[in-house]
């Protein structure tokens, strides 16, 4: 089947499951901050953060190598190397997660008033619970995309933890007489907890039944593919949460409860690589094991190609009426505006050159971007701690995007030249001309204030979709019509 059918193909409900979770994650980032105020809030925020950066550290690569030994052995028809670094993979995290505890409540006076000093409250076990709630989504979803469950890998690692957290803020703010953070966390994970195990066990079951889990034993190192994608995905981790991180070391809370809405608003732009990576990986992991560089080289410019006629548009969007959707968090949060923008230039970057990683990471170079990540990590603190304290969270956002836009370059470079690939920019420029042009349009608009934002606001969405509908070419509106027209 040509690469990019295989793309396309399940994208769509891939698409609608992954902007649902988007939606249900910003909701309840929005339900928090009116609820609970922007202090709370920013307790909240750094809560997350800590919990998705020593997240990524129990995982110890585990998560990122099942998609990679899942994918080759389920198309080598090897079920029991499946179980086998299925199982491997389950008691590393196990046991780095209990040493992780261990340690968090050793020194918990010092974590919390190192990073809480504002709040009075222990998180310490929050923090722990939460960590292994992340872990099963995580290990779960990897092993999904490997099997290529992708429609069930999408809820569990999108939707469902906003889900069940709004339903929990739901029940504590509606049926409690007292309406604490503490409250709601606890429930909410338990929730999560409970119901991800459950899921978990379901279904490594049902792959049992399937004979996926056979009593035999295999030597298999997957540490020394592991390793060098953690130590990857770990720099990965702190870079995307290094300003957050240090935000709450130098500043306060408050102002990480600034950043993180300004922040919450620019991850819009991550939604289709989210929506077709899934998919994605597995295809690289295929066309690789094939040496179909040919491949890899459509596959590599068409997501330059896709993502960008969502990032584009989006990103003028959010300049013409960023200012107004913030305040969707309250008027405390208007100052979060300019780094919201400058956000959502570095998110554009990692959108649309997003896949430069995945060809590193599924095309067997996990060593090659680990070094890379390690010099865009050492950048990142250099400039968070130059710029945080003259600026604040603007200071952590400009340090966050010139190291992220750093760190592309030099993925792409080495794309080009392990993978021969020609990268084709010319329908990204196109569109960053086009949509220049309409964003001054609609300012000029703005400022003469003549109907309503709102108006104004449907009005461009409008315009973007047609011109983006003229832009795709013939086969893909084909493409489009005949999808739309197969799911309902």
């Amino acid at each position: 089947m040509n690469i990019k059918k295989e793309l396309f193909k399940g994208s769509l409900i891939v698409s609608i499951i992954t902007l649902i979770g988007h939606v249900l994650s910003t909701g309840l980032k929005v339900y928090v901050s009116r609820k609970f105020g922007l202090q709370i809030f920013g307790v909240f925020s750094l809560i997350h953060v800590l919990s998705r950066f020593l997240v990524s550290i129990i995982q110890l690569g585990y998560n990122h190598s099942m998609v990679y030994f899942v994918s080759k052995y389920k198309v080598q028809n090897e079920w029991g190397k499946i179980s086998n670094v299925f199982n491997k993979g389950l008691y590393g995290i196990i046991l780095a997660w209990i040493t992780l505890a261990l340690i968090l409540f050793a020194f918990k006076t010092y974590f919390t008033n190192y990073f809480f000093q504002d709040y009075e409250n222990n998180v310490i076990p929050h923090l722990i619970f939460l960590i292994s709630v992340l872990a099963i989504i995580n290990y779960t979803s990897a092993v999904l995309k490997g099997l290529k469950k992708i429609k069930e890998q999408t809820i569990i690692s999108t939707s469902f933890y906003p889900a069940v957290m709004i339903f929990s803020l739901f029940l504590v703010t509606n049926q409690s007489e007292s309406e604490s953070l503490e409250d709601f966390l606890f429930l909410g994970i338990s929730i999560n907890l409970i119901a991800l195990s459950i899921m978990f066990l379901i279904i490594k079951f049902k792959l049992k039944k399937k004979n996926v889990f056979k009593n035999k034993n295999y030597s298999i190192n997957i540490s020394e593919y592991s390793v060098p994608i953690w130590l990857s995905s770990l720099l990965v981790n702190g870079i995307g949460k290094a300003d957050r991180i240090m935000l709450g070391l130098l500043m306060t809370v408050d102002e990480v409860g600034i950043y993180n809405a300004g922040l919450t608003l620019s991850i819009i732009f991550a939604f289709p690589l989210r929506s077709l990576k899934p998919i994605l990986d597995p295809l690289i992991v295929g066309r690789y094991i094939n040496n179909d560089f040919k491949s890899l080289n459509i596959l590599f410019n068409t997501m330059i190609r896709w993502t960008s006629l969502f990032v584009v548009p989006m990103f003028g969007f959010l300049v013409c009426f960023g200012v107004n959707i913030i305040q969707l968090f309250g008027r405390d949060f208007v100052s979060g505006y300019t780094v919201m923008l400058v956000l959502s230039i570095s998110q554009m970057i990692s959108t649309v050159f997003g896949v430069a990683t995945s060809i590193l990471n599924m095309g067997d170079r996990p060593k090659l971007n680990l070094k890379i990540m390690v010099f865009g990590a050492i950048i990142t603190i250099l400039l968070n701690m130059l710029l945080i304290p003259k600026w604040g969270g603007l200071g952590a956002a400009i340090g966050t995007s010139i190291a992220l836009a750093f760190i592309k370059l030099i993925q792409i470079k080495a794309v080009t030249t392990h993978f021969k690939i020609t990268p084709n920019y010319s329908s990204l420029l196109k569109l960053i001309i086009i949509f220049a042009l309409i964003v001054v349009v609609f300012l000029k608009l703005i400022f003469l204030a003549t109907v309503s934002w709102l108006y104004l606001a449907f009005g461009y969405m409008f315009f973007s979709c047609a011109i983006i509908y003229l832009i795709l070419k013939k086969s893909e509106r084909s493409a489009i019509r005949s999808l739309l027209k197969n799911k309902y």
